[in-house]
């Protein structure tokens, strides 16, 4: 690895992977590029480094400038930092809260209050089969309430922030975050990472299954899990800093109300399992619980998979390269912006192989999963 003041590189096996410090986001580039960027870096001014490359090169003049302004204009974005969530705090913590809720992970209890129906939609369905009788006693104690349209989450009287609708992603992945730093006794700066999909391990190796919502991430997870694979998440992966591993969450998969026939005979409780209809997805849902109730299945991930099911589509499984993995995982990740946990990703995803993978026969998509982790 390399360290400027601003940006931090890593080698993979074409190219070069870049975390810019100041906005916390990443650019994977050729050689060329990167070398370029490292000496706008170093301090050499876009006209210099137009005069230095015409000396070494048989390009036009009009050419290199061209090049040397965009990878400027390149650098100038990166450093930008992406819109941060807008820190929100409550006029007042409600005294009482109509609904309640205790579950148990391991010998942690968590208490979570909700002030109403609408705040317990968003999150119950998820947790629903952890939960135990009413405790006296409690490790966290949640209170999640609605004021002014403004969704709050406050753990131990610590309000952690505040989402608007169209944020509820947001708050559903603070949720999940602080969740697991109390199940597994870990503060925020002890996680890489967190990615939106679905982890999955055999006997041998782990895979993570990513892609855009939709494309059968969950379906397909439910299908693992029936062929005896491993689920150690569904939605919220989280990943340590320190060791890089898999971390499981034990909430429930969601399973589309349009592929319930296809996993009725894996899963015939599905048949009396309750519906959700999750209008900010605009899709309805079922749960399915999960076998990962063993926290101390930690796993070292192998693969990225982002996954799709196309109806009557052969089986496809191409590797793809770097930076299209990176632009298509990034998107709905959190990544820690510390630079030790920075350099932490950097060197976790250098050691990954990524696919594409799709697929209509369950059969095939099963056995290629498989084989990716045995490999």
């Amino acid at each position: 690895m390399h360290q400027n003041l601003l940006m931090v590189s890593k080698a993979l096996k074409e190219k070069f992977l870049i975390w810019f410090q100041q906005s916390n986001r990443y650019l994977v580039c050729d050689t060329v590029i990167h070398s370029m960027l490292e000496d706008l870096e170093t301090g050499i001014s876009p006209e210099a480094l137009i005069k230095t490359i015409a000396q070494e090169s048989e390009l036009e003049l009009n050419a290199i400038q061209d090049i040397v302004n965009n990878v400027v204009e390149l650098r100038a974005t990166y450093l930008n930092p992406l819109d941060l969530i807008p820190q929100h705090t409550p006029k007042h913590i409600p005294e009482t809260f109509k609904i309640e809720r205790f579950f148990k992970v391991n010998d942690t209890v968590f208490k979570v209050s909700y002030l109403s129906e609408l705040e317990t939609s968003y999150l119950d369905p998820k947790f629903e089969h952890l939960n135990i009788p009413y405790s006296n006693t409690f490790d966290y104690h949640f209170k999640v309430f609605n004021e002014a349209d403004i969704t709050y989450l406050v753990v131990n009287d610590q309000v952690i922030n505040g989402w608007t609708y169209k944020d509820i992603h947001y708050f559903l992945g603070k949720f999940g975050m602080e969740l697991i730093q109390g199940i597994y006794n870990k503060p925020e700066e002890e996680w890489m990472g967190v990615f939106h999909g679905s982890a999955i391990s055999n006997q041998k190796g782990c895979a993570l299954l990513l892609g855009d919502s939709g494309n059968g991430k969950s379906t397909a997870l439910a299908l693992l899990q029936a062929a005896g694979f491993h689920c150690i998440a569904d939605d919220f992966i989280p990943i340590a800093a320190k060791d890089q591993l898999v971390y499981p969450l034990p909430a429930a998969i969601s399973v589309k109300t349009t592929s319930v026939p296809y996993l009725l005979p894996l899963y015939p409780e599905l048949k009396d399992t309750k519906e959700y209809h999750l209008k900010r997805l605009d899709k309805h849902v079922r749960y399915l619980n999960p076998n990962n109730f063993n926290t101390n299945h930690k796993r070292p991930a192998k693969a990225l998979i982002f996954i799709k099911y196309k109806p009557e589509s052969d089986l496809i499984v191409n590797e793809i390269p770097e930076d299209e993995a990176l632009e298509q995982l990034i998107p709905d990740s959190w990544i820690s912006s510390l630079e030790i946990n920075a350099k932490a990703f950097m060197y976790w995803f250098s050691k990954l192989k990524y696919y594409q993978l799709t697929y209509s026969d369950n059969d095939k998509m099963i056995a290629s999963v498989n084989n990716i982790c045995n490999s």
